[in-house]
Parts: structure tokens; sequence; C-alpha cells
């Protein structure tokens, strides 16, 4: 007989609210960069403010979207 492997995960409660409010925030300043560009054409500093809030909601997603395994295998190390 197998017994199934228990494992729980935890995962944070805050994670959707967090997510959008962050990626909302930072897109709206990237929006505001591109909008900035529209008249005078391409900006070196409004894209790299672009890059940068692009990149920094990638990061945000991927701190709060962060999760703990528990299983009974204990640390692998």
């Amino acid at each position: 007989m197998v017994v199934p492997e228990r494992r729980t995960v935890l995962r944070r409660k805050s994670f959707v609210v967090l997510s959008l409010f962050f990626t909302t925030l930072l897109g709206a300043f990237a929006l505001a960069a591109w909008v900035s560009m529209a008249g005078s054409g391409p900006d070196e500093d409004a894209l790299s403010v672009m890059a940068a809030t692009l990149g920094g909601t990638a990061f945000i997603r991927r701190i709060a979207g962060s999760r703990i395994v528990l299983d009974e295998k204990g640390c692998p190390w």
C-alpha cells in the first residue's frame, strides 16, 4: 500500500491585492512615460522609466507570489 505524500503549501493571502495595486501603479507610470513621448518622439529618459517600471512590476510579482511548501521529506540539505 502506497501512502500518499502529505504536503502543505503556504501562500500569501494578500497576493491578489498587492499584485493588482502595484501592477496598476507601475503600469500608470509606464503609460505616463509612453504618453510623454507621443509628441517629441523617442526619449531616452522615458524609455528608462518604462523599463524600470516594467522590471519593477515583474520583481514585485515574483516576491509577492512566493510560497512555502511543507512536506514530510524535510530539508533537502
